[in-house]
Formats: C-alpha cells, sequence, structure tokens
C-alpha cells in the first residue's frame, strides 16, 4: 500500500515538474524583460503580467504553483527582471523571496549633482529634472556622495536622493564628526562643518594627483586668513555651468567668464562660495579637516598632471610662464 502511495506521488510531482518545463517560453529569445508588480498584486494579476511580458504561456499552470505552495501572502511588489526562457518555478522563487532587480550606478567624485542626475536618467533610475528640483530646493549638492550604488529602476526621486544622503551619513559625517566638524583658520575663525564640505568640494576639482589635495587646501587656507580671493577657477565654471544650463563647463575660462557675476565666482567676491561646487569624496574632504602646513599662496598646472606652488605673487608669474 506504501509503494503505491509513494508511486503516485512520484508520477504527480513528475507531472508538475515536467508541466513547469513544457511552460517555459524555450522558443523566445533570451534578452531579458523588467516586469513591475505593483504592491498588493495577487496571484491572478501575477501570472497575467507575467504572461503579459511573455515570460510564462500558462497563467493557470502559474496561479497553481502560488497556491499548490502556499505563496499567495509571499508575492512581493517590485521591479523584476527575468530571461524568458526561465521556467514558472524560477518566476515564483525569484518574486517569493523579493529578488528585485538594481541597477548598478557608479558616481564618481567630483561629479555635479547635474551630472548625477543625468546618469540616473539614462540607467531609467529616475527622473533628472525631479531629482535636481529635491536637490536644489533641500540644499544637497555636496551630499550626494560619490560611491557604487544599486538602486530600484523608476524610483521616486525622493527615495533616491535618500539613498544618496544614507551614503554620506555613512562615509562621510563621521569623519567630520571626528574632526568636531571645524577644521583649520579662515579669515573669521574656524571653518564650520557646511564650510568645510564647500572647501572640499574645491579641492576635489582642482587637485590633479591625491598628494596634493592637502597642499592645494593648505593654500586655500592661507588665502582664507588672509582674505584673499580663492581664484578658483571651477568655482567660476560652476557659476557659468548654472548660467548655461550645462552638466558640467569645462571649457578653458576667458577672461571675460573671470567677471561672471555669480556668488560662485571667487575671483570677485573673496572667501569661500555659498555652497559646494561638486559632491566630493574622502579624501578630498580629509584634506580640507587637515590641511598641509605652507607658506605656499598660489598654484598653478604644470601641464604635466599635477600643480606648481608659490609663496610670492611674482614667483607665481613666472611659474605660468615655465
Amino acid at each position: 500500500m506504501r509503494g503505491k502511495w509513494f508511486l503516485l506521488v512520484l508520477i504527480a510531482a513528475g507531472g508538475i515538474i515536467g508541466t513547469a518545463l513544457l511552460t517555459a517560453s524555450w522558443y523566445l529569445p533570451a534578452t531579458p524583460v523588467l516586469l513591475e508588480i505593483p504592491a498588493g498584486a495577487h496571484a491572478k494579476q501575477v501570472s497575467a503580467l507575467l504572461a503579459q511580458k511573455g515570460l510564462i504561456v500558462s497563467p493557470w499552470f502559474f496561479r497553481g504553483l502560488v497556491k499548490v505552495t502556499g505563496q499567495s501572502r509571499r508575492l512581493h511588489a517590485g521591479t523584476y527582471r527575468f530571461s524568458p526562457r526561465r521556467t514558472s518555478w524560477h518566476f515564483l522563487w525569484a518574486i517569493a523571496r523579493g529578488r528585485t532587480y538594481r541597477v548598478k550606478v557608479t558616481i564618481p567624485e567630483g561629479w555635479t549633482a547635474a551630472q548625477i542626475a543625468h546618469r540616473l536618467q539614462a540607467l531609467g533610475v529616475t527622473d533628472a529634472t525631479a531629482f535636481l528640483a529635491i536637490v536644489r530646493a533641500e540644499q544637497l549638492e555636496g551630499k550626494l556622495f560619490p560611491e557604487t550604488y544599486f538602486l530600484t529602476p523608476h524610483s521616486a526621486p525622493a527615495q533616491v536622493t535618500n539613498v544618496f544622503l544614507s551614503g554620506f551619513e555613512r562615509r562621510a559625517k563621521p569623519l567630520m564628526d571626528s574632526a568636531g566638524g571645524r577644521a583649520g583658520r579662515g579669515s573669521e575663525g574656524s571653518l564650520s562643518a557646511a564650510q568645510i564640505l564647500t572647501l572640499a568640494s574645491i579641492i576635489e576639482r582642482e587637485a590633479r594627483t591625491p598628494a596634493e589635495r592637502p597642499l592645494i587646501a593648505g593654500v586655500f587656507y592661507n588665502r582664507l586668513k588672509r582674505g584673499w580671493s580663492l581664484e578658483s577657477d571651477p568655482t567660476v565654471q560652476y557659476a557659468l555651468g548654472i548660467r548655461e544650463g550645462t552638466l558640467d563647463y569645462h571649457a578653458p575660462l576667458t577672461y571675460d567668464d573671470l567677471e561672471v557675476e555669480s556668488p560662485y565666482n571667487t575671483y570677485r567676491y573673496p572667501g569661500l562660495p555659498p555652497g559646494p561646487i561638486c559632491n566630493p569624496g574622502l579624501a578630498s574632504i580629509h584634506s580640507a579637516l587637515a590641511p598641509a602646513k605652507t607658506d605656499a599662496m598660489f598654484f598653478v598646472a604644470d601641464g604635466q598632471g599635477t600643480h606648481r606652488f608659490s609663496r610670492y605673487y611674482q614667483e607665481h608669474l613666472e611659474q605660468q610662464h615655465r
């Protein structure tokens, strides 16, 4: 009697597995497709969505699998990336475990919010205009921490900004907190945490090699202490980028450019600009917190991938023409 039941179970199991294999869309191309499952979707809705995408050929069989396996309350909402050449078992397993699809997004150090926004849109993560609107309203430039993220496609802009802010809180803020959020001596005393971040963003765009970041920071602290203008080209480029509506203004500056009316123009206005000009990495933040001790007041690109530093203006002029 027991042997008979065992045989029946074996036949039933074989039938289910055989049906699962037969219901796979083996004849379809292997190009993956995205499937969006809304919150609260039940088995009938999920099976219909799978069929609409051409992932399954038998919605009733999928619903049967959900019922037999007791997964009706475990169908997770989200975006999934499936190959049509998989079985109903595979789709149910992934959906029941919430194996949603994530887009890998790598943000380089020194990118502006505008550059980040357009990369996010190009990868299908979120709308660039809406993302930038939040960044500007909440003054998040500088806090969109540069690293690699795995983001959900078609996310709400606020969700994405929160992910970046979490990265900043996790990686950058402890470094700043360890220094008390204040470091160096500016024209009016120690710099605040916000000013440190602004200075770090300028260092990020100025530095050509890691070794010179602390030196550049030292020069800027020296100029701040004396009340001099920083005269940083990247701040002018940022101002021009805002005016021109470009992602990243990198064109060589002219003398006319140096006269652009903007609080970010550190040739016209002494001290730090009103906020960061990009999103700096940890090395630049560390340099802003711990600048090198130097008597240099100037630096200029040497055409070899780094800068020459000098104490006096005449020496600086000579360096420019070497």
